[in-house]
């Protein structure tokens, strides 16, 4: 009994050993056969480096301000009689905006008028009597003051009414209308005593600031660019006009302002902008486009495309170096490398979240990052 007993766990554990035999020699054979398939290369697409003239420029947020603005107001109180602009009209220089009510001044012009017809009378007759020694000087003085008093109270109507008739001091775009005809105004702090806001626009200036080590870099004239989010693939080009007497205690910057063309009417006092100052250019500066760069923890680095030399029956290929760099100004589509690359190299553009170093690669620039 013992002995058969010891025959069946003979057979069992050379039937187990064989089972078990045969999963490591199938795993094994798997493991072979599946080594032959390695994985495709990535596709990436690639730039080279090159050296251009490159146009640096310093960036600041701008505030647009108006280079006048004023609250066209009466000097004089009236009634409307007469209202000539509509709400946002672009207006030049002289154009009528409303007549108040004039006929009480009127009516003392012509009194004044008379009596100064009377003066001159006056005057004319103590002048005759004085050449025959009829009255004293002081007769004729008396009588030329009179006279006088009487013209600058004609001048003095004729200016009231003159004021009466309001116009725009300067060119430039109507606000909102703030009276109505028949309404009476009051000349400033009276209550309703505006009538519209004229501002104007074009050219219109810019002020921004910057750090007080970027003095030595502007200076009056230089060129300036705006862009706003407002108007998209917009570029409004300028110059510096001017720069503030002194620098702010509290950021340590200095504002300057820019002067900018705004013949479209398209930008406003008050928006906000993003103002680019041109510095001079710099000669054989190395870029490449802003999708190569790859940023992380350790810094920002660059995938350089090598080329695999043949050996055996594996032909040549093309693989990856992942190197760092340092990384300059950025502008539009480029980054300035000023470390890590040289002119020629050539870069991986797009494909480098799939990529590690040394990697195999294929390269299609059918298509390219924008």
């Amino acid at each position: 009994m013992k002995k058969r007993m010891f025959i069946m766990l003979i057979l069992c554990l050379i039937v187990f050993g064989g089972i078990v035999g045969f999963f490591f020699f199938k795993i094994s054979m798997m493991k072979k056969y599946m080594g032959k398939f390695a994985p495709p290369p990535a596709v990436v697409t690639t730039l080279k480096a090159t050296q251009v003239d490159w146009h640096p420029s310093l960036t600041a947020v701008g505030t647009l301000v108006a280079v006048q603005s004023v609250e066209i107001a009466p000097q004089i109180g009236g009634q409307i009689i007469k209202i000539y602009f509509n709400s946002g009209d672009y207006i030049a220089k002289g154009t009528p905006l409303v007549d108040l009510d004039i006929s009480t001044e009127i009516a003392q012009l012509k009194a004044d008028q008379a009596q100064l017809k009377q003066a001159q009378l006056s005057y004319a007759r103590i002048k005759k009597l004085f050449k025959t020694g009829s009255i004293s000087p002081a007769d004729v003085d008396n009588a030329l003051a009179a006279l006088q008093a009487k013209e600058a109270a004609v001048e003095g109507d004729r200016a009231v009414i003159a004021k009466m008739h309001i116009v725009a001091p300067f060119a430039g775009k109507l606000g909102i209308r703030e009276v109505s005809l028949g309404q009476y105004i009051a000349p400033p702090p009276a209550s309703g005593g505006n009538i519209v806001q004229l501002t104007s626009i074009d050219p219109i200036f810019v002020q921004f600031d910057l750090p007080q080590q970027n003095l030595p870099q502007v200076q009056v004239g230089q060129a300036i660019q705006l862009t706003t989010d407002a108007l998209p693939n917009k570029e409004f080009m300028g110059n510096i006009t001017a720069l503030n007497a002194s620098v702010s205690a509290d950021s340590r910057t200095l504002t300057f302002q820019g002067q900018v063309s705004n013949n479209t009417h398209q930008l406003l006092p008050g928006m906000f902008v993003t103002t680019n100052v041109f510095l001079p250019i710099e000669k054989n500066i190395l870029i490449v486009p802003q999708t190569a760069v790859v940023s992380s923890l350790y810094g920002d680095s660059i995938y350089v495309v090598k080329q695999d030399a043949a050996s055996g029956d594996k032909p040549a290929g093309l693989h990856v170096e992942q190197v760092f760099v340092t990384v300059g100004q950025r502008q539009g589509i480029n980054v300035v490398i000023s470390a890590g690359l040289t002119a020629g190299d050539e870069v991986v553009t797009s494909g480098q979240l799939k990529l590690h170093n040394h990697e195999s690669i294929t390269v299609n620039n059918a298509v390219q990052p924008k």
